[in-house]
């Protein structure tokens, strides 16, 4: 889920995660590259979905989501985008990742930027 793929890149995004470490053995490193590349996948995936366009914002504040009240006056675009802070994690991800991933990171950012010009242009349509 996006709960757990932003916990394991969360690290990487502040320059603490790196794929080896004094000490680890190569299979550690390749396993630590795997779930990222994973996890990079899920984000890449779910940003390519209708999972962007759920009013929570799950997606856009580390699956992290909120529940409105059907009454509320907030437009779908101000409940649904209320958090930067997947696209702040990912930028960091992409600034400190390991070369071999950053392409990952990369296309998960732009996947994430794509949604969030999906919700804009939903908003604007049904407006």
């Amino acid at each position: 889920s996006m709960v757990q793929a932003s916990a394991v890149l969360a690290p990487m995004s502040s320059g603490h995660g790196g794929s080896s470490t004094m000490g680890s053995s190569a299979k550690t490193a390749n396993t630590q590259l795997d779930i990222r590349d994973h996890c990079y996948g899920v984000v890449c995936t779910l940003a390519r979905s209708t999972f962007c366009l759920d009013e929570r914002g799950a997606l856009y504040d580390c699956g992290n989501s909120r529940s409105f009240p059907e009454n509320t006056n907030q437009t779908h675009f101000n409940r649904t985008l209320k958090s930067i802070s997947t696209a702040s994690m990912l930028f960091g991800c992409v600034a400190n990742e390991v070369e071999m991933l950053r392409p990952r990171a990369t296309s998960a950012l732009d996947a994430l930027l794509s949604a969030y010009v999906r919700v804009v242009t939903s908003t604007s349509e049904n407006a």
